[in-house]
């Protein structure tokens, strides 16, 4: 990348820097040591900020990107305002809440058909499928650090709803490539995984968490989100950002399947719930 040793003694006139909200600030400096005349920094800070494992980092400001700085310090960010992705039925939501309303559809309903395979419970792509749970895991910590490294859950119920949501999804036609499941922690990925390799039609569907897929897309996608829990406890799936990654990764058809018990406890998924509930979407 920008450091590579063939570059030194190089500079350019413009110098433009991709996933720039991913960056952490000294990443960021690297490249703007090669730019004589201006830069150009692309990100969308209202989705997921620079990856940092280490408390300390975090604690000096490692977590806030030079993009975020620059806005934050009063300059005023160049907006693409057209997305051209998703479903109407699907951006609805996040470009209300994340976008103040400022984000338009670039393309219409009907260029976006909602896939077969499930019976759809309104006239937008998106279900939410309640699951009672429980979750599992969660040893050595809370869990609810974007930072840990050795705390995750698991919910062996919701695996098994979403292999039977993505079968269906197979067996109505859609291919193994236009279907991506996706979920915020690691160890519901890995029972995931299991479950769908149990589903021989299934093997092959995407697995990743949330964190993973950010900038992928697919034309369904099936999210799981795993808490499920008496203390209504909801660790980072609060973080307003990642659930804004989640909801934007579908293209046709968006199935969140979780305990909406516990997802009420946090105030954006209230918000996105109750959307749902508005829309008979539930």
């Amino acid at each position: 990348g920008a450091g590579d040793p063939t570059l030194d003694g190089r500079t350019f006139s413009l110098v433009a820097i991709d996933e720039a909200t991913q960056a952490t600030e000294p990443a960021a400096l690297i490249p703007l040591l090669r730019a004589a005349t201006a830069a150009l920094l692309v990100g969308d800070p209202r989705q997921l900020p620079p990856t940092v494992v280490s408390p300390g980092g975090v604690a000096a400001g490692l977590g806030v990107s030079l993009f975020e700085r620059l806005e934050a310090a009063g300059l005023e960010p160049l907006t693409l305002d057209t997305q051209y992705r998703m479903h109407p039925g699907i951006s609805e939501f996040p470009a209300d809440r994340f976008y103040g309303g400022r984000l338009r559809d670039g393309i219409p309903a009907s260029a976006r058909p909602r896939p077969p395979g499930l019976a759809w419970p309104s006239r937008v792509p998106v279900a939410f499928v309640q699951c009672d749970g429980p979750e599992v895991g969660g040893g050595g910590g809370s869990g609810d650090s974007t930072t840990a490294t050795t705390t995750t859950y698991a919910n062996p119920a919701e695996a098994a709803a979403v292999a039977a949501i993505v079968t269906a999804l197979l067996r109505a036609g859609a291919s193994q490539d236009a279907v991506g499941v996706v979920t915020p922690y690691a160890g519901q990925a890995r029972a995931l995984r299991r479950a769908l390799d149990a589903a021989p039609a299934s093997a092959d569907v995407e697995v990743r968490t949330v964190d993973g897929f950010q900038g992928r897309e697919k034309e369904v996608i099936v999210m799981s989100t795993v808490r499920s829990n008496g203390r209504g406890g909801v660790g980072f799936l609060a973080d307003a950002r990642r659930l804004n990654v989640a909801l934007t990764r579908a293209r046709a058809g968006l199935v969140v399947v979780g305990d909406a018990r516990t997802l009420l406890n946090s105030p954006v998924w209230g918000a996105w719930l109750g959307w749902c509930g508005e829309k008979g979407a539930v």
